[in-house]
C-alpha cells in the first residue's frame, strides 16, 4: 500500500492549510523543522508512553524529508520515514476533507484555526510505532480543542505506518467522532 517516492513540495498551501503544513502562526516561514505543524505532530512512541520523548523526523531548514524505505529492515531503523509517511498522510486527508466541509467550525484538527472559528490547539498526535499495541491501529477523538490521537502499530516486522489505507481508515474514525 505503500510507495516509495520522495513528493516536491507536497504542501502546496491549499484552502485546507494555507501558509503550509509547518506553519502554526499566520506569518511566512515554518515554525517546525520536523514533522510537526498546524495539522499533526507526527513522532515515535516506541516506548509506549505517549510520544513525550518520541522521534520527529527533521527536514531541516529546507524541509525536504528524504528518509527512504529499506525493505528488509527492522521497523525501528526506519522511524523517521515512518513518521515522515504518517505526517504526509495525515496532512493529505486533512487537506482533502477540509474542501468538503470538515473545516474549523465542523471541529477539524488544526493548531491555529486563522480565524475561522471552532476550537484551536487541536493537532492529531500521530503516533508512529506505537508500542502500547500489535497488528492494529486506531483514533481517539476528544471534544474539540483537545488533540486526537492516531496510534499506528507494528506487526511482524511490518510497520503499520506505510499502510496508507490504514492511516486513511483511523483518520475516518476521527472524522465520524
Amino acid at each position: 500500500h505503500g510507495v516509495d517516492t520522495l513528493e516536491a513540495d507536497p504542501s502546496g498551501e491549499g484552502e485546507g492549510s494555507p501558509f503550509g503544513w509547518h506553519d502554526t502562526d499566520g506569518d511566512p516561514g515554518a515554525e517546525h523543522t520536523i514533522t510537526r505543524g498546524n495539522n499533526v505532530w507526527s513522532k515515535d512512541d516506541i516506548n509506549a508512553n505517549n510520544g513525550t520523548d518520541g522521534i520527529s523526523a527533521d527536514g531541516g531548514a529546507e524541509l525536504i524529508f528524504d528518509f527512504p524505505y529499506i525493505f528488509d529492515a527492522p521497523p525501528v531503523e526506519m522511524i523517521e520515514a515512518s513518521t515522515v509517511n504518517l505526517f504526509y498522510w495525515n496532512n493529505i486527508i486533512h487537506d482533502l476533507v477540509y474542501v468538503y466541509g470538515f473545516n474549523e467550525e465542523a471541529g477539524n484538527f488544526q493548531e491555529n484555526n486563522y480565524g475561522n472559528g471552532g476550537s484551536e490547539s487541536d493537532p492529531v498526535n500521530a503516533e508512529a510505532q506505537d508500542g502500547s499495541g500489535t497488528c492494529n491501529a486506531n483514533f481517539g477523538t476528544p471534544p474539540d480543542g483537545s488533540n486526537p490521537t492516531m496510534q499506528m502499530y507494528v506487526c511482524d516486522d511490518k510497520d503499520g505506518d506505510f499502510d496508507n489505507l490504514v492511516i486513511v481508515h483511523e483518520y475516518g474514525h476521527g472524522i465520524s467522532n
